[in-house]
């Protein structure tokens, strides 16, 4: 039961009301131990000289790893909760089959192992267990994690004779993505795709005249199960980006006192200008639909700072 208050009176309600036959309440069942370390350094010029600058930077990492979990929910997390289990790793683990490349000829097919909808053009998994037969039970394994080894900034300041310039960094290193839009730009039938565009790098997949592919075929046949999650769709999500800049120049002479104005500052500045990093396409933060699959804007503005 849940309790609800309506109309000042606390009302008792059974759980299947709200969740639905067959639901289960939210437990917090897991035991957790995160350990961290962040450090930051920070240098200032001398502020009697005519040119100034200071920098800060900082550096942190962190490991989170399941350290107990109930018996009857110890599947519910990544891994299948009999060989391979979440226990000693962190709970942003990804766990699935092992994608090996494109079926590049039929000879490769026939020597594969037993893999349903297996053909020319279609991806390729790995038998792990080596018994002859692609399966979900024995052939997933841990194919990523989400937690970067290391994340930082490092913030620039400088200013000469009215004009000063900011620049801000910051990135995130070695975390894996679950690339959700390489689900849009490499499998045809993902999505629905009678009302949904697709990325044109999709042209570029595999066909008798570009044999050498590394994109599956297009196909309207889903006999292969492309769909699974496999370490197709996970891409290192390392990236760096020039998150601010801002330059500004401020005016100072007799006219600006007399009409009452003690200090006058024109400045323009961007956010998100300039990205590094290796995933196709999309924005480094936006690269999984639950974070709402849309790249982050550039934005460019000016402005006016008065002091009267």
């Amino acid at each position: 039961y849940y309790y609800k208050k309506t109309n000042d009176i606390l009302v008792q309600t059974p759980y299947i009301a709200a969740m639905g036959e067959g639901g289960e309440p939210w437990v917090n069942g897991a035991s957790m131990n995160n350990q961290g370390v962040e450090f930051t350094v920070s240098f200032k010029s001398d502020p009697s000289s005519e040119f100034q600058w200071a920098v800060s930077a900082n550096i942190g990492t962190y490991k989170t790893e399941l350290t107990d979990l109930p018996s009857n929910v110890i599947n519910k997390y990544a891994g299948d909760g009999v060989h391979d289990l979440i226990l000693g790793r962190s709970p942003n683990s990804a766990y699935g089959l092992v994608a090996d490349g494109i079926f590049k000829t039929q000879e490769e097919v026939d020597a594969h192992a037993d893999q349903p909808g297996k053909a020319v053009g279609r991806i390729r998994y790995k038998d792990l267990d080596g018994d002859g037969v692609i399966n979900e039970t024995y052939d997933r394994t841990w194919i990523g994690c989400y937690d970067p080894d290391f994340f930082g900034g490092l913030n620039f300041d400088f200013a000469y004779k009215g004009f000063d310039l900011n620049l801000f960094f910051e990135g995130m290193f070695g975390n894996d993505v679950n690339s959700d839009w390489k689900k849009e730009s490499d499998i045809w039938l993902f999505t629905n795709p009678a009302w949904k565009n697709h990325a044109t790098r999709m042209l570029g997949g595999w066909s008798p005249d570009n044999p050498n592919s590394d994109i599956p075929a297009i196909s309207n046949n889903t006999a292969n199960q492309e769909q699974r999650f496999s370490s197709w769709f996970i891409e290192d999500g390392s990236y760096i980006k020039l998150r601010n800049i801002e330059l500004g120049y401020t005016f100072n002479f007799e006219g600006l006192k007399k009409a009452g104005i003690s200090n006058l500052r024109l400045y323009t500045n961007g956010t998100n200008l300039i990205t590094i990093d290796g995933v196709k396409d999309a924005d480094p933060e936006q690269r999984d639909a639950s974070l709402g699959g849309y790249p982050l804007r550039k934005i460019i503005n000016f402005g006016v700072q008065a002091t009267f």
